[in-house]
């Protein structure tokens, strides 16, 4: 006897891992209440020092007060601009302290049930000469994709004797060509710093990392029916790791790959689960 099968289903069932894309700035140290950072600018970010800057916040919400903060690795030397109201700007004289090389801006705005920070490193660059400096630049195999993201950076500076490479605010490379793998969605600043003999130079590029795709199984299957009432099934789906087989006949397995022995000859439809 040799079964005949007008239409058969498979269920499959996934168990999928699915991560909303939420995309916060890594910028961002802390964010609570009613006020957030958006993004400041600076309208001169690189010139020889010293030289004077106008930085103006881009602030959501009502703030009572603010504070600039600006930090120069080369010589660990800080300074400060502060003030109140909602016209979150300053200006600023770079190299004023004799500091040169690459300077980290961050701002700080409080609001009257929360605050919030956004940091950039080696925002401003400052030099004291003007011939013979490196110039930073980079290129990167990906600028966006889902978690986890695998980004390959390639260094095309010129004139260039150290690189320095900062994925978000923490991590850092000083390989000349970096790969580094985000492991959480985020929107990522990645630095390249770089310097020679004469002075310093960096630029940036925002790296967009998704949540975990998600993805749909796709149901498929073949069924050897050559040796009568003993059918063998061939799981060709894609995307599955759990699987619920219905052979029509009242019977179940969760097998990837089973055999099924009928007891009966017919047409059996698993949509329907009846037996024709």
């Amino acid at each position: 006897m040799k079964k005949s099968f007008s239409s058969m289903v498979l269920l499959v069932i996934l168990f999928l891992q699915v991560t909303l894309a939420i995309i916060p700035s890594i910028g961002v140290v802390s964010a609570s209440g009613n006020v957030t950072i958006n993004d400041f600018t600076c309208n001169i970010t690189k010139g020889t020092v010293p030289f004077d800057s106008r930085l103006t916040g881009n602030v959501t919400g009502q703030v009572t007060s603010w504070k600039w903060e600006f930090y120069n690795p080369q010589i660990n030397h800080w300074s400060y601009s502060s003030g109140k109201g909602n016209s979150v700007t300053t200006s600023h004289r770079f190299g004023r302290a004799k500091a040169y090389g690459v300077f980290n801006v961050t701002l700080i705005v409080v609001g009257p049930n929360g605050s919030d920070s956004l940091k950039k490193i080696d925002y401003v660059v400052g030099n004291k000469n003007t011939t013979g400096l490196p110039t930073a630049n980079f290129s990167a195999s990906t600028t966006s994709g889902y978690a986890p993201l695998n980004v390959t950076f390639t260094d095309k500076s010129k004139d260039a004797t150290t690189a320095l490479w900062y994925f978000g605010l923490t991590n850092t490379s000083k390989e000349k060509n970096s790969t580094y793998t985000f492991t959480s969605p985020g929107t990522y600043r990645v630095v390249l710093e770089v310097s020679n003999g004469r002075g310093w130079d960096a630029t940036a590029q925002e790296i967009t990392v998704m949540g975990q795709q998600k993805i749909l199984p796709e149901a498929g299957f073949d069924a050897d029916t050559s040796n009568g009432l003993d059918v063998q099934f061939a799981d060709t789906s894609q995307n599955a790791n759990e699987w619920n087989w219905d052979f029509g006949d009242g019977t179940n397995s969760t097998d990837q790959n089973p055999s099924h022995t009928y007891s009966t000859a017919g047409n059996y439809y698993c949509q329907s689960c009846s037996k024709q």
